[in-house]
């Protein structure tokens, strides 16, 4: 008991002491309150982190902090929930809670593991072909992670297994990796590649589909296979499937209790594949994909359709939605008070004393750092024409430094660092703290094959 309260004093010290700290450092040029908000911003990434305060109050507070310290007005700091996500969110937890109630989601998930071979190994290793495939054929990232994450959550469902268990939180991120990991081996795999792309042309001239595939794919692929490993024997822990030594049985026999499928099912499944067909064909219909989507999960509780009912609206999490937007908030913020500025100014002399290789690996470095501030779609948009500006200054060809620089954007530990990867724990069959080792060795892994294998590539290919 001493030794717990003893952690606890020192946890509270740490969360004090350490905005205080970034206060005193940050340069105020940029913006005068850029040292306050990094200073609110730091103490919750430490209360969450320490895991001192419960998530989503404190995400609130931190907004409720921005407003009182005037760090900016709040038309800014709550602008977030004008946008799609929250709205995305709340329908997530509805359909899920739908696909649960009518089963539709654990046959779809046995079926599935059935296809496969009824193990987890081949479930999580067909996931990420699937996803390698999807990211070729389907751009929009957002729509791959809705898919992918619902196939995961299925499956953990209908495996039955406990919400808070590392084996359901492997299972989930498998889904999340399969729908993210191969988005940087295509030029057209996520919006981060387009507009870096779009923002270096009038300067570095345009890069095709074909090159880009070229210099970033067969790394890509290495990145992927290591995100399997990371999920089957890094995340899991010692933890395995239940009846893993005879899956195959299980499975069949729960399928053949659950019959065939059942009016409601039907109803749910055709409702699904109405809300997918709206979000994938937004340049079609003209309307924001997004909240065609969300409309047709909360349609879900229309009389006729009878899929969920007014008691079920209780059991969503709706704190996790509060969470969403105050991360969102954070990014906004940062935006407004030019905090990508502030970075850059720093980056911009340490990196011209740099080699070529080095060079590459801190503009990795830099934005690994800058998503503990920044969302991922402000830092590319914000620091994707400084990073031209460095490599020229370095006499360098800028494309390895902004591939080096969009794979970091893929790489987070916390769940508020990145929009999608918080999107995963709607399902609430992922826990943030199993995460931890497995996407820091993957943060690692990434930036050793930066320099052991990237750059003699990007050598060859005549890049460097």
């Amino acid at each position: 008991m001493t030794n717990l309260i003893t952690t606890l004093r020192i946890k509270w010290i740490a969360s004090i002491l350490l905005p205080i700290i970034v206060y005193v450092v940050v340069d105020p040029s940029v913006h005068p309150k850029l040292p306050l908000f990094f200073a609110i911003t730091t103490w919750a990434v430490t209360v969450w982190a320490m895991e001192i305060l419960p998530t989503i109050p404190s995400a609130a507070a931190m907004t409720f902090l921005f407003v009182l310290g005037g760090v900016a007005s709040p038309k800014v700091i709550f602008a977030p929930w004008g946008s799609f996500l929250p709205w995305l969110c709340l329908a997530a937890l509805v359909l899920g809670e739908a696909l649960e109630n009518t089963g539709l989601t654990r046959r779809m998930a046995l079926r599935l593991m059935l296809l496969v071979g009824a193990s987890f190994r081949n479930t999580i290793i067909a996931l990420m072909v699937t996803g390698i495939f999807m990211a070729f054929v389907l751009p929009d990232i957002m729509c791959r992670v809705i898919i992918f994450v619902a196939i995961a959550h299925g499956l953990a469902m209908a495996l039955e297994l406990k919400p808070t268990s590392r084996i359901a939180s492997a299972l989930i991120m498998a889904g999340f990796c399969a729908a993210t990991a191969p988005g940087y081996g295509f030029l057209t795999g996520t919006e981060m590649a387009l507009i870096a792309m779009s923002i270096a042309e009038p300067i570095m001239g345009a890069v095709g589909w074909g090159e880009y595939a070229l210099a970033n794919l067969p790394f890509v692929l290495l990145y992927c296979a290591f995100s399997v490993f990371m999920c089957l024997y890094i995340i899991p822990g010692k933890e395995h499937i239940p009846h893993e030594d005879h899956l195959k049985e299980v499975i069949t026999a729960r399928l053949k209790d659950m019959g065939p499928m059942t009016r409601q099912e039907w109803k749910l499944f055709v409702l699904m594949i109405l809300a997918i067909t709206g979000l994938l064909t937004q340049k079609i219909h003209g309307l924001p994909g997004t909240y065609v989507y969300s409309l047709f999960g909360l349609a879900c509780y229309l009389p006729w359709l009878g899929l969920a009912k007014p008691e079920d609206a209780r059991k969503l999490n709706i704190g996790f939605i509060v969470f969403v937007v105050a991360c969102l908030s954070m990014g906004a913020v940062a935006v407004h008070l030019g905090a990508a500025k502030w970075i850059a100014s720093m980056l911009v002399p340490f990196m011209e004393k740099l080699s070529p290789t080095f060079s590459i690996l801190t503009a990795y470095m830099s934005s690994l750092t800058i998503n503990f501030v920044l969302t991922p779609l402000a830092a590319v948009s914000s620091m994707t024409a400084p990073m031209v500006e460095i490599a020229n200054a370095l006499g360098m060809n800028p494309k390895p430094m902004i591939y080096a620089f969009l794979m970091g954007l893929d790489q987070y530990i916390f769940p508020y660092e990145y929009i999608l990867y918080m999107y995963a724990f709607s399902t609430g069959f992922i826990t943030a703290r199993h995460m931890f080792l497995g996407l820091a060795l993957r943060m690692v892994f990434v930036g050793v094959g930066i320099v052991v294998i990237q750059v003699p590539y990007w050598t060859f290919l005549g890049l460097m």
